[in-house]
């Protein structure tokens, strides 16, 4: 029986998904999908191995990913730019500073302020034994009374710098109790105050524990008319046994204890915890005179 509408080229073997041809090739509609995908199509796997083939040549061949040079050009800057800013501030800071005169570095450094004052003069030692003569002329000189002049104390050795506690302390060749060493700050305020009969010598200090401050000061009281006979500015005592007594100005506690039947010459101290200052003068009228202005709004 003759099928109609199908292809002369083929015969029907009975399933109606296999066919025949003629000439005697078989085809299924497997081999013909099989076919279609080799002749048109490229496999999962060949495209798999052709884009790992790319990148292995890429890389034996030096050719870099865009996005990673990108990336280390950014590090590279950035580490470059942080590097010129540290530079900058280090010289700035550390050499920008210091200058040179006469073969010494004079270093630049800002005054400490710790009270006001009306003048300031600056007094360079070459060594410790120039500072009583050096003090004294400046109390000589010609100052209307109530003047409160500010001494900017340096020493020249190599390089000019501030005097700081402990060079304070080597010029005067005090000892004060070690733990006073560890309490006071290294910068200090020295100031002379001209009253109406002599001058007076006067220093500020900073202290990080006032309490303990003053227990030290307690403590080295019967050695400082010795230790701090400097502060006399070359006046003599005229009272061998010191008591220090308890006195107070303006609300502020302070001691004091007299060299003089005469005049008001004597040593004399406070704290002033509101600032955290250790004061020292060799008269009542500087020390009254440092603590109205220590509460000066």
């Amino acid at each position: 029986m003759n099928n109609q509408g199908q292809n002369p080229n083929l015969l029907n073997t009975g399933d109606k998904n296999r066919y025949r041809k003629k000439e005697g090739e078989i085809r299924t509609m497997e081999s013909d999908i099989s076919k279609l995908l080799k002749e048109e199509k490229p496999s999962v796997l060949e495209l798999v191995t052709k884009r790992r083939g790319e990148e292995m040549f890429s890389t034996a061949t030096g050719a870099k990913n865009p996005l990673i040079s990108w990336k280390i050009i950014s590090i590279t800057t950035a580490s470059l730019v942080v590097f010129l800013i540290i530079g900058f501030f280090a010289y700035k800071y550390f050499l920008g500073p210091e200058t040179r005169s006469g073969g010494e570095i004079k270093i630049e450094k800002k005054p400490v302020i710790y009270v006001s004052y009306d003048e300031e003069t600056e007094i360079v030692l070459k060594n410790k034994n120039e500072f009583a003569s050096k003090v004294n002329e400046v109390a000589r000189e010609s100052s209307r009374f109530g003047t409160l002049k500010k001494l900017d104390i340096k020493i020249a050795n190599g390089e000019i710098k501030n005097v700081l506690f402990k060079d304070f302390l080597r010029i005067l060749e005090a000892v004060p109790p070690i733990d006073l060493e560890f309490v006071v700050l290294p910068e200090l305020q020295q100031f002379i105050y001209y009253s109406d009969t002599r001058a007076t010598l006067a220093s500020i200090f900073k202290v990080s524990d006032t309490a303990r401050a003053l227990a030290d000061m307690l403590s080295w009281e019967p050695r400082i008319p010795a230790e701090l006979n400097e502060f006399l500015l070359g006046a003599s005592s005229e009272i061998n046994i010191v008591f220090f007594e308890d006195k107070t100005h303006a609300g502020v506690p302070y001691r004091f204890a007299k060299m003089s039947f005469s005049e008001d010459l004597g040593f004399g101290y406070f704290v002033f915890p509101e600032k955290k200052y250790l004061v020292i003068a060799s008269s009542e009228e500087a020390i009254r005179i440092i603590i109205n202005r220590l509460l000066e709004p």
